[in-house]
């Protein structure tokens, strides 16, 4: 019986050749890793361009947005009422409708500001004759504000005015699109909310220079 014998230069060859094999194929794949990374890193950058832009598009129309409701509720309060009542106002008076009867604290924690702002607000409202203030039959140490009659016909086209609005804007969505936009409403409320407590600790506790 005849074995196949291999010299060392045979074995020597092989082991180079199959080395080099390894070699190439750990080059194509650091290539191809580059590669990879390089297409991935071009994709994220205009991911990243693509989204800022959207950004600005949406903060453009945010500001445009806002500034448009406060023109229009302005008018819309000159017409109605003159210049007798601001919109921070209105709004003050939609706030007591929802919760009537209702005390200024809570009023305050409504709309986000200090008892003494909500005060001089309620001061203003109830000397133009759209508020006034009863003292609880339960504790007469509370005091509770109401509409006058007045003052709930103000708020009333103030909130068909919001009502016309919403319609406008929900007649052409579906309901997934309403549920989306509703969602980034409660987001953008959200960081309203934050910023005002932030903005009112800073005011109340100013920082030590």
């Amino acid at each position: 019986m005849v074995l196949w014998k291999i010299d060392n230069s045979e074995i020597y060859s092989f082991q180079k050749t199959f080395s080099y094999v390894i070699l190439c194929l750990k080059f194509n794949v650091l290539l191809f890793s580059l590669i990879t990374l390089n297409y991935y890193a071009l994709y994220i950058t205009e991911v990243g361009i693509f989204l800022e832009k959207h950004l600005e598009v949406l903060n453009h129309l945010l500001v445009e947005t806002f500034n448009e409701i406060l023109k229009i509720e302005e008018q819309s309060l000159r017409l109605v009422a003159g210049s007798e009542v601001t919109v921070n106002e209105v709004h003050t008076l939609d706030a007591i409708g929802k919760s009537e009867p209702c005390t200024v604290s809570e009023l305050a924690s409504a709309m986000m500001v200090t008892v003494s702002t909500m005060t001089i607000t309620i001061n203003r409202l109830e000397k133009k004759g759209l508020v006034k203030r009863e003292r609880s039959g339960d504790d007469r140490r509370v005091v509770r504000v109401y509409l006058t009659d007045k003052g709930r016909s103000l708020s009333y086209v103030h909130r068909r005015f919001h009502r016309r609005m919403v319609k406008a804007v929900s007649e052409q969505l579906t309901i997934d699109e309403i549920g989306v936009l509703s969602k980034a409403m409660e987001n953008l409320k959200d960081f309203f909310r934050q910023e005002n407590m932030r903005n009112t600790k800073n005011i109340a506790e100013p920082e030590e220079t």
